[in-house]
Formats: C-alpha cells, structure tokens, sequence
C-alpha cells in the first residue's frame, strides 16, 4: 500500500522512482488531509496518489537535484547559464566567493528561507569594509539584492524552487544619487594640467587632456583609432569601447548605450596629438614586424591611438594605476580616472552648456540621467563659487572702509595745523 495514515484524517503517500547515483531509492513522500471513509477513502487517495506520481515523473531530475543541493552548487549553475556581461559575471563571481557563498553556501537551496535572507543582508548592512574602513555603501548593498533576487527569481520560473524565498526581503533604498568628491574644481584643475603638461609620456598626456576635453569614458578613448580622429574639422567619432571578457582578457565591444557619438574637441588638442602620434610612429618603425596588429604595419589610421609598447590595445586598469602615480607624485588630491570625466561634465554645466548637449557629448541615453546625477554637485560648486566671490567683494568693501577713514584721519590732521 503506497500510503499510510499518520495522524487523524491525515495520510502520507509514498511514491518510489528508482536510485540515485549513490545506490539510494529515490522516494518521494506527500501529506494529504480528508475526512472521508470507506470506498471513498480509498478512491480519493489513489486519486491523489496518481496525481502526485504524475507530478514527479514530470519534475526535471536537474532541478529535483539542484533544490537539495547546497546553494553554493546552485550558484555555479546559474553564472554557468545565465545571460550577463563580462564585466557582470566577474562582479557577481566576486560578489558570491567574497560574501554570500560564506554565509549562504553551504545551506540546502530549498531550505533557504526569506528569514536566511533578511538576516544577510543585515549582515551586508553591519560590515565594515577591510578596504575603506567604512561601512558598504549603499550602492554596494543593493547591488548584492539585485544579484540574489535575480537568483532566487531564475530558481523560481525555472520550477526549480516552488516556493520564492526573496518574496517578502524588503528592497534596500538608495538616496539620491550624489558626485561627491570624485572631480576637480577649476583651481584644481588648473593645477592638475600645468603638472601634466610637463609630463614626458605622450601617450597619457593626450588621454588624460582628451578625456577631460570630451568626457569620454575611459573604455571608449581607449579604443579609439587614428582614423576616428577628424583632424580638418576638429571632430572625434566614438563607436566602440575596450572592455575585458570573463577571463580578463581584453576585447572591443560596442558603446555602453549601443549608440555612436560624433561631437568636437578644442583646437589646442592638435599639438598633443600630432606630438603623440609621431611618438608612436616612431616606435612602430622600431619594432617593425613585432608590431601586434601586423595587419596594421602599413596602415597607421587603423592603429589604435593609446596601446602598449608593441602596439597592442591597452587594459582598462592601466590608465588608472597611471593617474594614481602621477596624483601621488605631485601631491595632488586623489580622484579616479572615472573623475576626470566629472570634472569634464561638472565645468561644462558651471560653464552654462545646458544638460542635453552634456548628455549627448557623455553619452547618457536620458537627460534626466545628467541631471539627477550632476545637479547637486553643480549647486554646490557655484555655492562655493558664490562664497569665494562674496570674500572678494567683502575684501573690497573692508579696504573702501579703510580708505574713507584715512582720509577723514588726514583731514583732521590739516585742520588741526
């Protein structure tokens, strides 16, 4: 008899479908609960007994085994099959080995509860992070969420979980999106190019002057051509951009919104350009058919404007590790390389050029992205600005004061001879 009564008008039904690979019956067991008796009894719980088999004959035996799996085996199966971008997966890969595979590997996928996962996130919430010293960011502790949902999600339309555990995980909440510190302000800046301009290598010299020029991202100056250069009419055409694949090796792959831009560049960029451009030439002829791209030997357009020594399109990280040397080196404050391009965005708003030509030149598919992200470090640099102005004008109205006093002194001074 496939079933037994365990408790009053309640009946267990077993259904046994073979062995797993360990030589253990694979056995399946569901409660059912009715009041009936007699004939009716038994009709009902073969009913329910033929549905039930149906069921497991049905369920995908990878999905039965993922389940009452450990989580940890769950996540490599997911990054195995899931759609995302290179640079996504080596996050997430980051992401699930550094924080959630310790707290959540090792327990039993359809186990996990919406509790397992609010405690996690609290954890994520309470941790101080070993590279900052600081408690993560917000930014950070939402990104883990957006992973883990997507997760649980994928587990739950793929019937691989019949139950949802994120559902319930309150949705951590963002403030709204601030530049903080990571530009420079004119002065700085001022400062920042007369310490570059003295620079010996040509090849930074022009990426660090282009990228604050047209606050192109850094992944799209790199794959810049010669021939995307437009020399005669001061124009810079930008369709590509260098990114790294999943095994950290490099690639060019399309902009980040799929879309090209076209746009000028300030006539006193020529001069580094041409200076750089001989500088590569130079090196090119010198290392002859060591050149990497040796299609390219007689084709200098199609060379890539910013490589290594023999030619071949530089890494992402490398003009950071540069601009790190070089802050540090001349004392300068520390911003990322990403920051030159807000200080491009934050001087061409403070200059007046209103935020849909800044979007189109950056890139952003929306102009509400600009604005919702520049808008408060603006306000806060003409606070600034205002405050600087008002010092001046006070200054000013301090030394009227002091001249109108020596001359009533010196007057005096007349009457009383």
């Amino acid at each position: 008899m496939p079933y037994v009564k365990v408790d009053k008008n309640k009946y267990r039904i077993f259904i046994n479908d073979g062995f797993y690979a360990n030589k253990k019956r694979r056995r399946y067991t569901t409660t059912v609960t009715t009041d009936l008796k007699g004939i009716e009894l038994k009709m009902f719980l073969a009913q329910q007994e033929f549905n039930f088999y149906n069921q497991i004959i049905t369920q995908d035996p990878v999905s039965e085994r993922l389940a009452q799996s450990p989580f940890k085996e769950y996540a490599n199966y997911w990054l195995g099959y899931k759609d995302i971008a290179d640079k996504t997966y080596r996050d997430y890969t980051h992401m699930l080995e550094y924080r959630v595979l310790p707290f959540l590997g090792e327990k039993q996928l359809n186990k996990i509860s919406t509790t397992d996962i609010i405690d996690f996130m609290a954890s994520l919430r309470d941790e101080i992070s070993v590279k900052t010293g600081k408690p993560l960011s917000q930014k950070t502790i939402k990104n883990y969420f957006i992973m883990i949902r997507s997760m649980f999600n994928d587990a739950s339309s793929t019937n691989i979980l019949s139950k949802n555990p994120i559902e319930g995980v309150p949705v951590p909440k963002l403030s709204s999106t601030k530049l903080k510190d990571n530009f420079y302000t004119e002065e700085e800046l001022s400062e920042f190019i007369t310490l570059l301009l003295n620079e010996k290598s040509t090849k930074y010299k022009l990426l660090v002057l282009l990228a604050l020029d047209t606050g192109a991202r850094v992944g799209e100056l790199l794959a810049l051509r010669w021939k995307d250069l437009d020399l005669d009419n001061n124009k810079i055409l930008i369709e590509k951009s260098v990114t790294f694949d999943r095994n950290n090796k490099v690639k060019i792959k399309s902009t980040k919104n799929n879309e090209d831009r076209k746009f000028y560049f300030g006539e006193y960029l020529k001069i580094y350009i041409e200076e750089h451009r001989v500088a590569q030439k130079v090196r090119k002829d010198f290392i002859g058919d060591n050149w990497y791209y040796k299609e390219n030997i007689d084709n200098d357009d199609e060379d890539f404007i910013f490589t290594q020594d023999n030619g071949k399109v530089m890494h992402n990280d490398t003009p950071n590790k540069w601009l790190d040397k070089f802050i540090e080196k001349n004392g300068l404050r520390k911003i990322t390389f990403h920051g030159l391009r807000h200080t491009n965005v934050t001087q061409m708003l403070l200059g007046g050029t209103d935020y849909t030509t800044v979007a189109q030149r950056v890139g952003h598919k929306q102009t509400s992205t600009t604005m919702n992200f520049y808008a408060h470090s603006v306000q806060e640099a003409d606070k600034s600005a205002s405050k600087i102005m008002g010092e001046i004008l006070n200054l000013n109205n301090e030394n009227d004061e002091l001249q109108k006093s020596g001359t009533k002194s010196g007057t005096n001074l007349e009457i009383g001879k």
